[in-house]
């Protein structure tokens, strides 16, 4: 399908110094947007990607010059560039443009000039034009004339204007069909109660998406948010492209991409590791752009689950799973003990309304080296036979918290190779943890007091919360495999049989019990380190009953099969994007070598073509420097596609030249997170004492 895999994207620069993107190199069917020539743009670079628009996301194509009169570098000249009329000029300062049912931005509200938490790229612009969203005039000041009037327009390079108007309470808002990145011209025209002109102001905007958090999508917003996104699973790839074009790629194509990468045997190319957040966002953007396919005003939002811990929610009160949302979740008859064999059907954890009601996983029909036991796509290690998306949430479920954000930027300490590794931990690991859970801790009472005595009482939750990292190190390390075979169609929903368990590798039968103690000792699980009772674990995993402690998606490779997935990672990069403004973290280096340095979590892994276990290329593939993801199209672990992460990061790096990526984030304030820490102001109190020290040393 790929002529070549690796030949991702090229930028390099011409004579005159200016920024080129080259298509010739890459087949017009496989192409990541519609066929075009070798096209010079002025104003920002454009990551291309090849084949089947799969990396496409760093990428929109066109700004153009705007209005008759510009300069030599093509920036539009502002009507009052040379005039002396202080009043016109004080005009033009307190005009921006606000999407209808928000705030003006604070890149852009009349504190802007204190607010330092910007991007590069908007200095020279008066406001954001999001596209094809009704957009409203603000004007600072204006009740103190609440009698005047104001006409305005925003024109496009070609002069095809959109106009509105204030007058007293009455205003009107335009819709703009634009590009992220084009510039376009406001026009502001002041008149008096009687219609007289006073005076008249042009500035420079920038049609750019914003992503928000989804509890501030207005309700109209946010029905088409979901809207466009359950179109992704309610429409096949070849039917929605024949739609909506090829930026279009179905929820199963999002799957494929994020469970071909999680869950080879070798390792994991997009956790545990360097290139977590980058391998993230390039998922992200596709998916974005798969839903602006459908419908070109939304944007994938992020969830600022900080709000909902620090208000005292349980994930059950947040708006993320509601009937309008992405469904509602059932609790289990003990929070305590959570979902059980003893109260509760494996089936209680499927999606129980809404768009996504009863929503299934896929079956594996693509990769045949990532087995599951019920031909699923579905984690190796993960024996649920439930043919239905699975969320096993309880009320003890712990989202992340407002100390955990202060925990990584105090951790990370202004490093970037620190913040690469943490940004996964406590500001996110947790969130799929608590969403996705377990059932059947009591499985382990077998291995109590109440059975064997092998397994410490006050341990058996915390070894059943962390049962299935356990047996995807025991996968990856070529302990075991799932037995294969089962199907779905055997899965009784009022029954909680499973017909597939674990098998263990006879040939490594010497070192299983050693291998057992490097994970467990250090937890004091069992009720003593005796060679008997890490016997009795080795029985319970390879012939008794430990395949039957199952997660629900979000705790697996499969977690993208969830739709309450996609807003999570917007989270981790609207992260990383204050933490470049405030540590402005640009001199460093991407380490290059696993042996030496932390690159991943896996620098040794188990080559299943050698059947040995080393130090080889692929254990930490996808967290160094110029890695891509692996061709989960052809299903090829051996070839990669798209954007590197050192491309990736440096597109979506707020104060670089590069930054291309086709949104900006609509703030980066923390007000719920005011009481977090012992700085005045919480963390934004923090931030700005980093932001401080970085750029005012002190």
């Amino acid at each position: 399908m790929y002529s070549n895999p690796n030949e991702s994207l090229e930028i390099f620069r011409s004579k005159q110094g200016k920024k080129m993107h080259r298509y010739s190199q890459i087949p017009e069917d496989d192409r990541g947007l519609n066929p075009k020539k070798a096209v010079e743009y002025n104003h920002r670079p454009f990551y291309i990607i090849s084949a089947v628009a799969l990396v496409a996301i760093l990428t929109f194509i066109g700004v153009s010059t705007i209005g008759p009169n510009t300069s030599a570098n093509n920036d539009v000249v502002l009507d009052f560039a040379d005039s002396t009329d202080a009043g016109t000029e004080a005009l033009a300062a307190s005009i921006t443009l606000y999407r209808e049912g928000y705030s003006v931005l604070p890149h852009f509200d009349s504190l802007a000039d204190t607010y330092y938490l910007q991007y590069q790229f908007l200095a020279p612009y008066s406001a954001i034009v999001e596209p094809y969203a009704p957009m409203k005039l603000s004007v600072a000041g204006i009740e103190s004339n609440p009698n005047y009037v104001y006409d305005w327009t925003v024109c496009s390079s070609n002069q095809l204007c959109e106009a509105g108007y204030i007058s007293g309470s009455e205003s009107t808002s335009v819709t703009v069909s634009c590009s992220p990145f084009d510039v376009l011209a406001l026009t502001v025209t002041e008149a008096n109660s009687k219609g007289v002109p006073l005076r008249s102001a042009t500035v420079n905007v920038v049609c750019m998406y914003v992503r928000r958090d989804i509890g501030s999508l207005t309700e109209s917003d946010l029905s088409e948010t979901m809207d466009a996104m359950y179109t992704l699973w309610s429409t096949q790839e070849t039917d929605g492209q024949a739609l909506y074009g090829d930026n279009y790629h179905s929820a199963s194509y999002f799957l494929e991409a994020h469970h071909f990468n999680a869950a080879t045997q070798s390792s994991d190319h997009i956790h545990e590791g360097l290139g977590f957040v980058t391998q993230h966002i390039k998922l992200s953007n596709m998916f974005e752009l798969s839903m602006q396919s459908i419908n070109p005003k939304v944007t994938l939002p992020y969830w600022e689950y900080t709000k909902d811990f620090e208000a005292g929610n349980t994930i059950f009160d947040s708006i993320m799973f509601t009937e309008k949302t992405f469904g509602s979740l059932k609790e289990p008859k003990s929070n305590t003990v959570g979902f059980s064999y003893k109260n509760d059907l494996i089936y209680d954890g499927a999606i129980q309304d809404g768009r996504w009601k009863l929503a299934k996983t896929d079956i594996n029909v693509k990769f045949n080296d990532i087995p599951n036991g019920y031909n699923l796509m579905r984690a190796p290690w993960n024996m649920n036979p439930s043919p239905y998306i699975s969320r096993f949430t309880t009320t003890e479920s712990v989202m992340p918290a407002c100390a955990d954000y202060m925990s990584l930027f105090i951790s990370a300490n202004s490093e970037m190779v620190d913040f690469l590794d943490l940004i996964q931990r406590g500001s996110h690991a947790p969130i799929h943890a608590s969403i996705g859970n377990t059932f059947g801790c009591d499985i382990l009472d077998e291995l109590t007091s109440t059975g064997s005595g092998t397994v410490s009482d006050n341990k058996q939750m915390k070894l059943c919360r962390n049962w299935s990292f356990y047996m995807k190190d025991l996968y990856r390390t070529n302990y075991l495999k799932p037995v294969t075979g089962c199907s779905t169609e055997d899965f009784d929903l009022y029954s909680n049989e499973l017909s597939c368990a674990f098998e263990c590798n006879d040939d490594q039968a010497d070192t299983f019990i050693d291998a057992l103690k490097d994970k467990f000792s250090k937890n004091e699980y069992l009720s003593s380190e005796s060679d008997e009772n890490y016997a009795v674990m080795k029985d319970f995993i390879c012939t008794g009953n430990g395949y039957k402690i199952v997660v629900g998606a979000h705790q697996e490779s499969a977690s993208a099969a969830d739709p309450s997935f996609w807003p999570i990672h917007p989270t981790q990069e609207r992260l990383l994007h204050l933490f470049l403004i405030a540590s402005n973290a640009q001199q460093w280096k991407w380490p290059s070598n696993a042996k030496v340095d932390y690159v991943c979590g896996t620098a040794e892994c188990y080559d299943a073509e050698t059947d040995s276990y080393d130090y080889f290329d692929s254990c930490c593939y996808g967290h160094y420097e110029n890695d891509q993801l692996l061709d989960y199209v052809n299903g090829d672990d051996k070839k990669y596609i798209g954007a590197t992460n050192k491309d990736t990061l440096a597109a979506s790096n707020p104060l670089l030249d590069t930054y291309s990526v086709p949104y900006v984030y609509d703030s980066f304030q923390f007000d719920h997170c005011d009481n977090s820490s012992e700085f005045d102001g919480g963390l934004d109190g923090y931030i700005e004492y980093l932001y401080d020290m970085t750029y005012n040393g002190r």
